[in-house]
């Protein structure tokens, strides 16, 4: 008994794992598109992500998630789909955290609540109920001929008040 060796147990071939693994191989350059073009999508569109996803990647444990899913996908695919998923990461985190008004707003914002309850025709019609207003006046001008620049020049322009006047 001391020559004999013992006997190796037959290596199962085949299975879920095999498949998994060959399917892995096979469309890696698939995933790497998709990955690119999904992670390039959310840095693109990052602003209409729901607030409450943003809000909670500006958390502890949403940071920790983003900042484990940016070395994972840098392991597991190459370098370049890591860095979108960085930048990506980034632009999540600090987007949520911005409070700024937009670029038409003054910088004395004020918003009144409506006092009445008499609606306007517009609103009416589209059944909106406001609650408030944020311009009580809004000044405009009048639309105005410039026919003293055209008068200069040669051109095929006409005066709208020259064609009223010879009507009367």
């Amino acid at each position: 008994m001391q020559g004999a060796t013992p006997q190796e147990l037959p290596v199962l071939k085949g299975g879920v794992r095999v498949l998994v693994t060959d399917l892995l191989t096979k469309g890696s350059y698939q995933i790497h598109v998709a990955l690119f073009f999904l992670l390039l999508l959310g840095i693109v569109f990052v602003e209409q992500i729901p607030s409450s996803v943003r809000s909670f990647s500006t958390s502890s444990f949403g940071r920790i998630l983003l900042f484990g899913g940016v070395l994972f996908v840098t392991e597991m695919y190459s370098w370049s789909i890591g860095l979108l998923a960085a930048l990506f990461a980034l632009l999540l985190i600090t987007k949520h955290s911005r409070n700024l008004l937009e670029g038409f707003q003054p910088d004395a914002f004020t918003f009144e609540l409506i006092q009445t309850k008499k609606k306007w025709f517009v609103e009416e019609v589209l059944r909106e109920n406001p609650l408030g207003i944020t311009d009580e006046k809004v000044s405009t001008l009048p639309v105005e001929d410039r026919n003293e620049e055209y008068e200069k020049k040669d051109s095929s322009v006409q005066d709208s008040r020259s064609q009223n006047n010879s009507i009367m």
